[in-house]
């Protein structure tokens, strides 16, 4: 039982009642004021451990069948109230201090003894974030309603909602280079097409990886080390800085970046490519780029706590990283930023044989004062792959337990700029 544990009574006469018939009961000198007197007394005795009895002798669990969730799917949870004394419990409060938005999964239940009940909670979840189910407050009391035991189930958990994975059929991103044409200085543990040389087996390397010529050349085990592939990776660079953001909401930039962030890694993702995610927001994120459904639940997990409230510049991130993003690669820019100096880091990249892309938030039709038209222009003079992307965009939603792949989009070309609306 929680140390919060406590008793007290429903209402504030009733001590001064039981007094005042006392009172009574000596000055009348009247027997049945003094029967009076001693029922209360039993009364009040029977109630308060009653209360105290089955108060101690209550227990609540809870259990969600998910680890988390995305948004727009819905988080459930199976509540066990167990009655481990012999006495009926008349009524019992469950008050739950979960923080999810929208989420109610207070009760009220009876039960017999050594009865239990239980029931499922549920909640669509709404807003994208790391959230906390639990604690609840328990409250019961005796069947004359004379005291209620109060007390916490401490027992928290924490809870991911993922942003939304969105179909984006009118985005098609360039590809680095071929296999094979380019080569990066980057040694990887995975088995790839480039195989760069050869070293000494070491504990740990899988036997996938000997090489047999040179191991019988040799008389010794010898391994082999595989270079990355450029065309396999990709660099999926979010935008956070708090200056550029405008909207509020689900109808911000900021909201809008993070589901086309966690949309386009999972694009990538289902291409086999290996992606990577780097993010200056409340925190700094750089994920490495690597493949799978693990890498995906990496990228969401950080993208679910996102927050746009970053100082560093795009054009600072571009400069900071771009040097690590290696040849070959394709690097794809999520901004609402109308400056030009990051313009320049793409323009960059590209000389440097990199494959990079742009997706351009409308920052004036979230209500924001500038415009991203120039920055647009100028990088569709430069050749460089631009989407816009304005407020209102309708997403469809893409479940990974139930993909759904068909298209919600009007697509409008316009030079090398895809608007979709």
């Amino acid at each position: 039982m929680s140390h919060s544990f406590r008793i007290s009574t429903n209402s504030r006469l009733l001590f001064p009642l039981l007094a005042l018939v006392y009172l009574l009961a000596v000055i009348v000198s009247h027997r049945v004021f003094f029967y009076l007197f001693y029922s209360l007394i039993a009364l009040i005795a029977v109630s308060y451990f009653w209360s105290r009895h089955i108060g101690q002798r209550l227990s609540l669990s809870r259990e969600a069948r998910k680890e988390g969730v995305q948004v727009g799917e819905k988080l459930r949870e199976k509540f066990a109230v167990t009655n481990h004394s012999r006495l009926p419990v008349f009524w019992v409060e469950m008050v739950d201090r979960s923080n999810l938005p929208g989420y109610q999964a207070s009760r009220v239940e009876s039960m017999g003894g050594g009865a239990r009940r239980t029931w499922d909670a549920e909640a669509v979840c709404r807003r994208r974030g790391l959230y906390t189910l639990g604690p609840v407050d328990m409250r019961t009391g005796d069947p004359f309603g004379l005291f209620s035991a109060r007390w916490r189930e401490p027992a928290t958990r924490s809870f991911l909602v993922y942003p939304r994975i969105v179909d984006l059929p009118g985005i098609d991103l360039p590809s680095g280079t071929h296999p094979g044409s380019a080569r990066t200085s980057l040694r990887t543990q995975q088995v790839t097409t480039n195989a760069s040389t050869v070293r000494e087996y070491v504990p740990g390397d899988s036997l996938n990886r000997i090489h047999w010529l040179s191991t019988a050349r040799q008389g010794r085990l010898i391994v082999k080390e595989f270079d990355l592939e450029p065309s396999g990776n990709a660099w999926v660079v979010l935008d956070l800085e708090e200056r550029v953001q405008a909207g509020e909401g689900d109808e911000s930039t900021e909201e809008y970046g993070v589901i086309l962030a966690a949309s386009l890694a999972y694009k990538l993702l289902e291409q086999n490519k290996a992606v990577g995610l780097a993010a200056f927001g409340k925190g700094q994120v750089v994920l490495q780029p690597d493949r799978g459904p693990r890498q995906l639940g990496r990228i969401l997990k950080e993208l679910a706590v996102a927050q746009a409230e970053g100082r560093y510049p795009l054009s600072e991130v571009l400069t900071k990283f771009g040097l690590g993003f290696g040849r070959g690669m394709t690097v794809v820019v999520i901004t609402p930023s109308w400056s030009l100096e990051w313009a320049a880091g793409l323009l960059f990249y590209a000389a440097q044989g990199m494959a990079p892309a742009a997706v351009v938030m409308n920052s004036r039709s979230f209500g924001g004062q500038q415009s991203s038209d120039a920055v647009v222009e100028a990088l569709i003079r430069s050749g460089i792959t631009t989407y816009t992307i304005s407020r209102g965009q309708r997403f469809t939603a893409v479940f990974r337990e139930r993909p759904r792949r068909e298209a919600a989009y009007r697509v409008l070309a316009t030079g090398r700029v895809i608007a979709l609306a």
